[in-house]
């Protein structure tokens, strides 16, 4: 049996997490999927935590994010580098890309391409030139706030969740376009910036406040979400 999404090629040209995680989620399904690395490699193979087996080195975090990849080294600041991507861009059918690749030169070279641009907050907008991280975005969207129990502080949530869910958001963008193709007869270029994705995805307090004025107290009906016994208490 063949995979979902056997004959679909990807070029992941991503720097962050969500744009890395969409991609390994392509190759999940049967993509194939090519990371484009700069000479020194992704900045994620510096990232923890580290497979205690080599010595410090070998990210863990990278490792997961791009299983099932290939990759290939490009140094697209050259005009080499960036001859060699638009080439492997005229094969592509989706390409995952930062905010900074020149998607309008990979647009005019396969129109057919799903280009995907993952950012932290977007092409425009106030805070288009800001930096994320997981607590602000967490922050940012209500998840926090409405996490934990009234009367105290609010409740980060561990891990990548906020910025791993934009990945997933990321992926099913690409597909609607992929299936858009169908209907066009040409690809488009989409946006996922993780801050809108986290504020869709968390509990609707930001959105309450930006329709309505409404703002739900935590230790209502949806805070806490969960309590568990832990070493050192509730």
């Amino acid at each position: 049996m063949s995979a979902a999404l056997a004959g679909i090629t990807v070029l992941d040209a991503s720097d962050n997490i969500a744009g890395q995680f969409c991609g390994r989620i392509f190759a999940d399904h049967g993509a194939d999927v090519t990371l484009i690395e700069p000479p020194e490699g992704s900045a994620l193979r510096r990232v923890g935590p580290f497979d205690p087996k080599k010595d410090g080195v070998g990210s863990m975090l990278f490792f997961h994010l791009n299983l099932g990849k290939g990759s290939v080294t490009l140094d697209i600041s050259s005009a080499a580098g960036k001859q060699a991507l638009i080439e492997r861009a005229k094969s592509a059918d989706v390409i995952i890309a930062s905010r900074e690749l020149d998607r309008a030169t990979l647009a005019a070279a396969n129109p057919a391409c799903v280009i995907v641009v993952v950012s932290d907050f977007g092409d425009d907008g106030p805070y288009k030139d800001w930096r994320g991280s997981e607590m602000i975005f967490q922050a940012l969207s209500g998840m926090m706030y409405n996490n934990g129990d009234k009367g105290r502080e609010p409740l980060y949530g561990v891990a990548h969740r906020a910025i791993c869910a934009s990945g997933v958001g990321a992926y099913i963008t690409a597909l609607a376009a992929l299936h858009g193709r169908k209907i066009l007869g040409k690809g488009q270029v989409a946006f996922l910036d993780v801050a809108h994705n986290t504020a869709a995805m968390a509990p609707p307090n930001t959105l309450m406040w930006n329709y309505s004025g409404m703002l739900e107290e935590r230790g209502e009906r949806t805070a806490p979400f969960t309590m568990l016994k832990c070493a050192d208490g509730w």
